[in-house]
């Protein structure tokens, strides 16, 4: 959706890396809203046997995010190789 309330083409351009930061933004803060996960890194509790913790802040994200980042960049119209 639009800031003016109207809906987006279905071929607009969403795929820039802003927006990945935003989205990652907006997981990261809708999971710290949650007590028990908060700012608690993604990981595997061996007592419970599950995964806890805020994914969005785990080390595979954030990995993602950096190769994601630098990928837009080489791709970009506006970089030059040396």
């Amino acid at each position: 959706m639009n800031p003016d309330g109207t809906f987006k083409v279905p071929g607009t351009l969403r795929a820039s890396w802003t927006y990945a930061q935003k989205m990652r933004a907006a997981m990261t803060s809708k999971f710290a809203e949650i007590p028990a996960v908060g700012k608690t890194p993604w990981h595997y509790d061996d007592v419970a046997k599950k995964m806890k913790g805020n994914p969005s802040i785990s080390t595979q994200v954030s990995s993602y995010m950096l190769s994601l980042h630098k990928r837009k960049v080489r791709d970009s119209p506006f970089f030059f190789y040396p």
